[in-house]
């Protein structure tokens, strides 16, 4: 409960901060979004007791959201395929759409997709020695 509390209030105060960086007001609420369903996916995928962290640098061109947390194998797996197929995806709205519709076992990852089609940005998952360690990036414009 405590970690739902703390992604509500880093939403807004990531929101307030960026509405009075350089970073256009729709901008600012796109990237503000899209952090919070970063860190929601950190707090639901966070393996037992284990600490999850974000990151955020933005400079007058680019906005770069990092989160690094501890999560079983079969999440991690899961989140690798999702972000292979956003990655391949001439349409995403397609993608959403075929996922909606067509739910696969496990998580949907819907909010993945679309922070992918608001933000027009980029989702990696960075490779870490620890295997336990899920390390995704976000890269969007800030113009």
């Amino acid at each position: 409960d405590q970690l739902w509390a703390m992604k509500a209030s880093t939403r807004e105060g990531f929101k307030d901060w960026l509405l009075v960086s350089n970073i256009s007001p729709s901008n600012s609420e796109i990237c503000a979004n899209a952090c919070s369903e970063l860190i929601e996916n950190c707090i639901k995928y966070s393996k037992g007791e284990s600490i999850a962290a974000v990151t955020i640098h933005v400079n007058d061109t680019m906005i770069t959201v990092e989160t690094l947390n501890a999560s079983e194998q079969v999440h991690k797996k899961d989140l690798e395929k999702s972000l292979q197929v956003l990655q391949e995806a001439s349409d995403l709205r397609q993608v959403f759409v075929e996922q909606l519709l067509n739910p696969t076992k496990g998580e949907s990852h819907l909010g993945l997709i679309k922070i992918a089609m608001e933000t027009q940005g980029t989702l990696e998952l960075v490779q870490e020695q620890n295997e336990e360690i899920v390390h995704v990036t976000l890269q969007m414009h800030a113009e």
